[in-house]
C-alpha cells in the first residue's frame, strides 16, 4: 500500500483506467510503450487504490463504480506523457477505459486527462519555441546580407562588362 501511496505523492500525473479482457501479448505491448516514455504501469485492487489514495489524501476520487481491479499508469515528468500515452493505447483498442486520474495531489476528470493527451509534449513545445525564434533571426541575416549580394552582383556585372 506504500508503494501506491507514494506513486500517488511522488508524482505529478497518475492515470485510473479500467481494463477488461486485455491478452498478455497486449498488456506486455502497453507496459513496453509506457516504459519506453518513462511512465509505469500497475495492476492493483479497486480497494487498495481506495486506501491509497485516501492516505494521500486525494479523497474526491471514487472508484467504487469500477471493476475490482485497476489499471494505473504514472510517472514522475510532465503532465503531459502519461496521459498521451495511455490515451494514445485506448484508441487501438477498447478493452481499456479511462476513468480519471491525480494530476498533484488533486483528482482529476476524464475530460481533463483527454484534453493534456492530445496538447504537445514538452519537447514538441520547445522545438516550437526554438523554430519561432529561428525566424527572426533568419530573415535579419536576409536583411543584412542584402545590400551585400546587391554589391556583389554589381561587381560581378562590372567584371563581365569589362571582359
Amino acid at each position: 500500500m506504500a508503494k501506491y501511496e507514494s506513486a500517488i505523492k511522488d508524482n505529478k500525473m497518475l492515470v485510473v483506467s479500467e481494463f477488461n479482457g486485455l491478452t498478455m501479448a497486449e498488456l506486455s505491448d502497453l507496459r513496453n510503450k509506457l516504459n519506453e516514455a518513462g511512465a509505469k504501469f500497475a495492476v492493483i485492487k479497486n480497494t487498495i487504490f481506495t486506501k491509497a489514495a485516501e492516505k494521500a489524501g486525494v479523497t474526491d476520487l471514487n472508484c467504487q463504480k469500477l471493476g475490482k481491479s485497476l489499471a494505473i499508469v504514472y510517472g514522475p515528468q510532465d503532465e503531459v506523457t502519461v496521459p498521451k500515452e495511455i490515451y494514445n493505447f485506448a484508441k487501438t483498442n477498447e478493452k481499456i477505459n479511462i476513468f480519471g486520474g491525480i494530476m498533484d495531489g488533486k483528482s482529476v476528470a476524464v475530460d481533463t486527462i483527454n484534453k493534456l493527451a492530445v496538447l504537445p509534449s514538452l519537447d514538441e513545445l520547445r522545438a516550437k519555441v526554438v523554430g519561432s525564434l529561428n525566424v527572426p533571426i533568419s530573415g535579419f541575416v536576409q536583411v543584412i546580407a542584402g545590400p551585400l549580394q546587391g554589391f556583389y552582383n554589381a561587381v560581378n556585372a562590372l567584371k563581365e562588362q569589362r571582359s
